[in-house]
């Protein structure tokens, strides 16, 4: 069917890619709130060709926490707590009428070691899990995730410079089940600042799938092509950072994927940080 057509971005834009957390000192809590807005209306099918479809909004709404249980374990929780997916009413695609679902996403649970190997240098590893919490039952394949108790296990590098430039670089093994293909993420980030607070970013990040699954599952319905399709984005932007307070603004497109390129991507996050009682520092 022409709805085939339609939902590539939803097997990968509602995954988190190495959901980029922060490895807390003991007993300090960070939060964010971040909000991702993509919208379409072409897409290359499956002859390379470029296509007008239905006009899409896939919008992302995620709540971010993490804990610090030492100086060198934390535990994170990612939330998308609501995916607005819209389908424009489109004849030429069997679409009657327009259709929208407000859904949550799958919730992941992340915790992570840091070992410090010198003063600019930081290694750390990671283990995901995903807590299934998606819909994946919608009209017109509308999911809002895969809702498989999916792990992901991976390792980041980071390198600092006088706090005045860093390099991120993640790579991960996510492990899949009920029939879907695995999957290898990664994800790079580097910044420096420009002024005193002010931050200029840049990141790429993608997911290659591995065809090792069932290839009747197709992606689960989400409607476009094969469940083996990959994406890769590339974006820059600027964070904005003080003692406790940190906001960063990005736009960004795809490099890869049926739906590459599209209409550019933009990205909002706010994260607020909760220090330790003073009284504790010396524990």
């Amino acid at each position: 069917m022409k709805i085939r057509f339609l939902l590539l971005l939803l097997t990968a834009s509602v995954q988190p890619v190495l959901s980029q957390q922060w490895t807390e000192n003991k007993k300090d809590l960070s939060f964010q709130l971040s909000q991702e807005i993509r919208n379409y209306a072409k897409v290359y099918d499956y002859d390379g060709n470029r296509r007008p479809v239905p006009d899409m909004q896939h919008w992302v709404s995620t709540l971010e926490a993490e804990y610090g249980l030492s100086n060198s374990f934390s535990v994170g929780l990612s939330v998308p707590f609501l995916i607005h997916n819209r389908l424009a009413a489109d004849s030429s695609f069997n679409v009657a009428s327009t259709e929208t679902v407000n859904k949550p996403g799958d919730a992941i649970i992340t915790v992570r070691y840091l070992y410090p190997v010198n003063q600019n240098l930081q290694v750390s590893a990671f283990l995901q899990q995903s807590l299934a919490t998606a819909e994946t039952d919608a009209v017109l394949g509308l999911n809002t995730g895969y809702a498989d108790y999916a792990q992901n296990v991976g390792g980041t590098v980071r390198w600092n410079k006088n706090n005045e430039v860093y390099a991120t670089f993640d790579i991960g093994y996510r492990l899949r089940h009920d029939g879907f293909g695995d999957e290898i993420n990664a994800l790079a980030e580097f910044g420096f600042k420009i002024t005193g607070k002010i931050w200029f970013l840049g990141r790429s990040k993608g997911v290659q799938p591995l065809e090792n699954g069932d290839d009747a599952v197709q992606g689960g319905n989400f409607g476009l092509f094969q469940q083996y399709e990959g994406f890769w984005d590339t974006g820059a932007g600027l964070r904005y950072n003080t003692t406790k307070w940190e906001f960063t603004g990005m736009i960004s497109g795809n490099f890869k994927g049926q739906y590459s390129p599209a209409s550019p991507i933009y990205f909002v996050g706010v994260r607020y940080k909760i220090f330790k009682p003073a009284e504790e520092e010396s524990d």
